[in-house]
């Protein structure tokens, strides 16, 4: 199977009929993109490890792809297409398993909460073409973050060790500067939730006063301990 992207993007009230049946989804291949066979395999095998539950899916993920979407032009990367073509036609059982911890019966019961009660938000197929909605893509959130740390990939998989940590860089302009994003990482890997919220509501201050791509690493995390 080839890496390919919709030919439109889908709208919210549309994700139910093409969890349904995405046959009538039309999509295009991607010029000169790869297979997406060794992901097909390594998404089985994950699934069926029933040691690998939620953020375990993120760790093992976060390096393939990033390293079938690096390569692509970043047009085709920035384009919500190929994630919902990644989301909703490929792999949707990943989403499934990743959020939910299991196949719903029907799209309505998982999207929804019917029966079981929980229930997953549109925005983990679909996203939207901002920083808000690539982190919460299921896919896309794995190569930008990746793509955050200039693609040190140890990094990225520090960075999803805590959902306070990846959301809290994700969702901030101020993390677009790649040693930023690192240095923070870094700096803030390992540490509980409110310390990372008090660490990131720090930098925000830095920030409004600082250029911050100007400073060194050793210069912003002295800030930071101040």
């Amino acid at each position: 199977m080839k890496l390919c992207r919709l030919v439109r993007p889908l709208q919210n009230v549309e994700l139910i009929t093409a969890l349904q049946d995405s046959s009538w989804v039309p999509v295009e291949p991607i010029e000169d993109s790869f297979s997406v066979d060794s992901l097909d395999e390594l998404i089985s095998a994950l699934i069926a490890d029933p040691c690998i539950t939620d953020g375990g899916y993120d760790l093992h993920l976060v390096e393939p792809i990033y390293q079938l979407i690096a390569p692509l032009p970043r047009i085709v990367a920035t384009d919500v297409r190929l994630w919902h073509w990644l989301c909703v036609v490929a792999f949707p059982h990943l989403v499934w398993h990743r959020w939910l911890g299991h196949l719903p019966d029907t799209p309505e019961e998982g999207l929804q909460g019917i029966g079981r009660g929980r229930a997953i938000p549109p925005v983990r197929f679909l996203g939207t073409a901002s920083l808000n909605g690539f982190g919460r893509n299921t896919f896309a959130r794995l190569f930008f973050a990746a793509d955050r740390v200039s693609g040190d990939l140890e990094r990225a998989r520090r960075m999803f060790s805590s959902q306070e940590l990846h959301l809290g860089l994700m969702d901030r302009e101020l993390s677009l500067c790649k040693p930023v994003a690192a240095t923070l990482v870094d700096w803030l890997a390992g540490s509980s939730d409110q310390e990372i919220r008090a660490g990131i509501k720090r930098l925000n201050h830095i920030g409004g006063g600082l250029v911050l791509d100007l400073l060194e690493p050793d210069e912003l995390v002295e800030l930071l301990n101040e």
